[in-house]
This record gives structure tokens, sequence and C-alpha cells, in this order.
């Protein structure tokens, strides 16, 4: 199964620090939980000032409850320590979306998109 999560930061700043400091460590930290990251996006912010959101697409394991191994990671001291030094009040909203994937539609592979 596929998840698509959206985080709202503050504004284009923070994100781009959440994007590329803290999600560097949840890229060690998730795969523990048996959550694999597929991809983590920003927003192409149209002001510096507004709300900027950051997408991660994650991936389980066939058979592994998405649920319970987020809660299990949100509940660890790897999620706090990747955390550490992020004031959580700059995240404005989280919000998960179960993603069913159609295996004959393209996926990613080899994308590089400049």
């Amino acid at each position: 199964m596929f998840q698509l999560r959206i985080y709202t930061l503050k504004d284009d700043k923070t994100a781009s620090l959440y994007m590329n400091e803290y999600w560097q460590r949840h890229l060690i930290s998730l795969p523990k939980y048996g959550i694999k990251v597929e991809g983590v996006f920003k927003e192409k912010s149209k002001s510096s000032d507004q709300p900027c959101r950051v997408f991660a697409i994650v991936s389980f394991s066939k058979g592994v409850d998405a649920q319970a191994s987020n809660q299990k990671y949100m509940d660890s001291p790897e999620f706090k320590s990747d955390m550490d030094g992020f004031p959580m009040e700059n995240i404005l909203n989280v919000e998960s979306l179960d993603l069913a994937r159609n295996e004959k539609l393209p996926f990613f592979d080899g994308l590089e998109a400049k």
C-alpha cells in the first residue's frame, strides 16, 4: 500500500528546512518501522511568507498495518530524535491519504524531472 502525506508548514523557508534536513533523518529511521520512502517533494511556493506544503509518498509491505506502523514510529525515540530542534508549531497541518496503485500504469521508475 502507498500513502501520500501532505505537510503544511508555516512558510517556504520552513518547508525547505523540513524537507532538506528533517526528512533526511526520516529516510534512515522510517524503514525500521516498515515504512519505505518513495519520494519527497516541496510545493513551488508563490510567496515566501505564505504556508507551503511538503508531499511524501511512502509505501508499506503487503500485510503491514500502515496505521499501526505510523503510530509505532510517532511514539518512538527515533521520531523524537528525528524532529529534535524543529519547532512543531511550524507544522500547521498533516494529512495522510491511502493510495491504490494500478500496476498497469507507470510509477516514477527512472523519472528525472528538471
